[in-house]
């Protein structure tokens, strides 16, 4: 359950409560503010939440493999903007960036010879 240890070090101020595919809940915070309950409805959105969660969080709302059982989307929302400094300050979320923006330069590589071939087959 990668996706706890993410929980775990970022949700510092709210009250979460995390339920993993294997029914196993978790709580999170200082419970302070509404309780928030969300259902994860994935076994792979707990490794894909752990590896981007600033991606996969909202996509996993929007595609419903993760379920919001008990407060609102807008307390959602004010937990995670509480909690965003949590993220981005601790030590795997810079080797994160740095690993990110790496794999985005491998991607995008585009030599003279595929920009041709690229260009040859769309015109």
């Amino acid at each position: 359950m990668l996706a706890h240890f993410l929980f775990q070090a970022v949700v510092k101020k709210g009250d979460l409560t995390v339920v993993y595919v294997n029914g196993e809940a978790h709580r999170y915070g200082d419970q302070t503010g509404p309780t928030i309950q969300l259902n994860l409805l994935d076994r792979a959105l707990e490794f894909s939440l752990f590896l981007n969660p600033k991606l996969v969080f909202g996509e996993a709302y929007t595609d419903g493999r993760m379920v919001l059982e008990k407060g609102s989307l807008y307390e959602l929302l004010e937990l995670c903007i509480r909690n965003i400094n949590e993220l981005e300050s601790h030590p795997f979320w810079s080797v994160f960036q740095k690993f990110s923006d790496f794999s985005r330069h491998v991607k995008s590589f585009n030599p003279l010879g595929r920009a041709k071939r690229n260009v040859a087959h769309h015109y």
